[in-house]
């Protein structure tokens, strides 16, 4: 390659992530408390988009599922529930992102999924500044009423974490191919549980905001997610929640899953 044209070609790229990065940033960081009232469930795939298919288990029909036990548990906390799709339907990504603007700027949007690759665990994924708070107290709780692996809260451009206009979370709830996640998966109650520490975590990220949680990680920046305490039920809405962040590259090596800043979509599937 001509080494003017490479020069002239970097600095392009760089001033293109430099402004999309800058954008980025000016959204409001940290949250306040009582931000918003509306939560939109998205329930990932559908229809002819079945999402990971493994040994006859479809994601789309777990997905669905576990959105309705959301969209329950929600409504008895007062929420304005909305859902992308209540049914086994298609629905296109922009149109998920389209739904969820019709109610700015007082709702969130948590879109719900489950991964494959063989490994085990939890994931939860955000790009905006203002959604980090919402990523890691979900991700809290869906550990602590899993007992699943914490897997990382990453920092990811999906359609679905950086496209909307309301702070964004796509929640990876298990594996379809590891044979302990999909056997739990599987199962109603998992689901339930599954639901459940969703549940929390947006109840305690609208009483709080990002009270406590930490400035916003930069690049090569690992997050550690403490579970939070479980307790009964009659209590569970009040949960602390600790996070640390710490810059470990040996640990990011170790987890398989980037917490890097980066402007590449999602491997995985087209979808998110």
């Amino acid at each position: 390659m001509n080494p003017v044209f490479r020069l002239s070609l970097s600095v392009a790229v760089c001033l293109c992530a430099a402004f999309f990065f800058a954008g980025c940033e000016n959204i409001p960081h940290p949250l306040p408390p009582g931000s918003f009232s509306t939560v939109v469930i998205d329930a990932g795939h559908g229809g002819k988009d079945s999402g990971e298919v493994h040994a006859g288990r479809r994601e789309k029909d777990y997905t669905l599922d576990t959105a309705l036990k959301l969209q329950t548990l929600l409504d008895k906390e007062g929420f304005r529930t909305v859902l992308t799709r209540s049914d086994d339907t298609f629905v296109e990504l922009d149109d998920r992102v389209a739904i969820a603007d019709r109610y700015y700027p007082s709702a969130i949007l948590v879109s719900i999924h489950y991964n494959a690759n063989g490994s085990r665990g939890l994931q939860t994924y955000y790009w905006r500044p203002d959604s980090y708070g919402l990523a890691v107290r979900v991700q809290q709780h869906m550990i602590a009423e899993t007992d699943e692996p914490h897997r990382g809260v990453i920092r990811r451009v999906l359609r679905l974490t950086h496209n909307p206009r309301v702070p964004c979370i796509l929640c990876e709830g298990g594996y379809l191919d590891n044979a302990t996640d999909a056997a739990r998966i599987i199962t109603p109650e998992y689901r339930q549980n599954l639901a459940e520490g969703i549940a929390d975590g947006i109840v305690e990220e609208r009483e709080k905001g990002d009270a406590d949680i930490g400035p916003l990680p930069r690049v090569q920046t690992v997050v550690d997610v403490r579970p939070a305490q479980r307790h009964p039920a009659s209590s569970r809405r009040h949960r602390g929640a600790i996070i640390k962040a710490r810059r470990s590259t040996t640990e990011h090596a170790t987890t398989h899953h980037s917490t890097t800043t980066t402007m590449t979509k999602k491997r995985k599937r087209t979808d998110q």
